[in-house]
């Protein structure tokens, strides 16, 4: 009877003890603090950098106003542009409307056709009006991988198509384009071309006095005109002032034919169909004292 109670006794005693070191080790469950809401952080957009305008030059071509650019007309897409532009010097005011449209043969090869209408209306005398040259271009852009584009075009003049306007030439035109943008968006532009000229023959009336007849004597005389070569040269800025405007400046040296240089600016707008006005004075004994239009480009 003993042995049973010792055994009783011994078995309350462990089961006291295991209870007790089992609530020494167990740790009480404590609630989990809940989450703090963080805010939500604002996402800021980036404002979008300034990009220039682009769109096409005073011939429809791309480029700046005056000038052409390596850039090209995208593959598949139409561009170009139609102006009016006023010329005018101590002699003459010509009136020129000329409407350009190239297109993008591939991802590097655009190609395009300008023609033109004028009118000029001399000081002292009658005016005249009709079509001027015909121009046909193509433009290759090589593939630099940069934001330096370099590109080599060919220009064909055939003009003027009207024989009011003058005796008709062909004048051929090979040339560089170098355009580089920088991160700020502003595009910096050279040109180099050479201008071969096209000769003509010019047929005037020749007056004589013949000393056997005692009177006047009028002949027609046909006189060849051979034209010197030219080199041109351009140099432009495009800044972007907001998305939806760009200002132009432009240096062209012969733009405007052998000694006929123009120092010029203008605006471009945004959109679809960019605005453009430009004004520029002339440099040179054959440039026009002035030059003034606008156009749309497409």
């Amino acid at each position: 009877m003993k042995k049973i109670l010792s055994i009783v006794t011994a078995l309350a005693l462990s089961m006291i003890l295991a209870s007790g070191v089992l609530a020494a080790t167990t740790k009480p469950a404590t609630k989990k603090a809940p989450a703090k809401k963080t805010a939500a952080k604002k996402v800021v957009k980036k404002a979008p950098e300034k990009q220039f305008i682009e769109g096409s030059n005073l011939m429809g071509q791309t480029g700046l106003l005056w000038a052409e650019t390596a850039k090209t007309t995208p593959k598949g897409k139409v561009g170009g542009a139609a102006h009016l532009a006023i010329h005018s010097d101590e002699f003459f005011t010509v009136v020129q409307v000329p409407v350009g449209v190239n297109f993008g043969l591939s991802k590097c090869l655009e190609a395009g056709a300008t023609a033109e209408f004028m009118s000029v209306s001399p000081d002292e005398g009658d005016s005249t009006s009709g079509l001027g040259d015909l121009t046909l271009n193509g433009k290759y852009q090589f593939d630099t991988q940069s934001d330096v584009k370099v590109a080599a075009g060919l220009d064909v003049g055939i003009g003027p198509l009207s024989d009011d306007l003058g005796e008709s030439t062909t004048d051929i035109t090979p040339k560089g384009m170098v355009t580089y943008t920088l991160k700020s968006g502003v595009v910096l532009n050279g040109t180099l071309g050479f201008v071969i000229t096209g000769g003509y023959e010019y047929t005037y009336t020749s007056y004589a006095y013949d000393p056997i007849t005692m009177s006047v004597v009028s002949r027609e005389v046909t006189a060849d005109v051979d034209p010197d070569n030219y080199i041109q040269l351009g140099a432009g800025v495009g800044i972007p002032v907001s998305p939806k405007l760009s200002v132009i400046g432009e240096l062209g040296l012969n733009a405007y034919g052998d000694e006929g240089s123009i120092l010029g600016g203008g605006i471009r707008t945004g959109g679809k169909m960019p605005l453009q006005a430009m004004l520029g004075i002339g440099l040179g004994d054959f440039a026009p004292d002035f030059v003034i239009g606008g156009g749309i480009c497409f």
